[in-house]
């Protein structure tokens, strides 16, 4: 299941930098977050509006740090990102405090390091394809 959520997350990602339309991206993002979480909390017999709380908190940040360039301001809204969803799911689930804090800035420092990564290795790709091959894609989605 987690390959064809990557395949997704990643097509989602191409779209919206192609066609420009970040709103696209916020969209899934947004809808993504909370139909899995409110989904979990059904299956798990647990509060739905927990469920539903969480997964749009767990959006609306995925929308911040899909949204923030420059590297540090990636860092700080990764950081921040991962450790307030470790926080948050680690006070629901009455689970250790220090482990979801130390938890969620290993995480964000990884994800900086990949959004980083991510940002050249775009930049490279969109500078081989051209504004002819660019343009092709736009119209062929918009």
């Amino acid at each position: 299941m987690e390959t064809v959520e990557d395949v997704a997350d990643t097509s989602m990602d191409v779209l919206a930098d192609v066609t420009g339309r970040k709103d696209i991206k916020a969209a899934y993002t947004m809808a993504k977050n909370t139909v899995a979480r409110t989904t979990e909390a059904y299956v798990n017999d647990k509060n739905i509006m927990i469920g539903m709380a969480q997964g749009a908190i767990e959006g609306t940040i995925g929308v911040i740090q899909d949204n923030v360039d420059g590297a540090s301001n990636k860092l700080v809204a990764n950081v921040v990102g991962e450790t307030s969803k470790d926080v948050m799911n680690a006070t629901i689930n009455n689970e250790n405090m220090t482990e979801a804090v130390v938890g969620g800035i290993g995480k964000g420092l990884v994800n900086t390091g990949v959004d980083v990564g991510m940002d050249l290795v775009g930049d490279g790709v969109k500078s081989m394809m051209g504004d002819a091959a660019e343009d092709a894609i736009k119209n062929a989605v918009t």
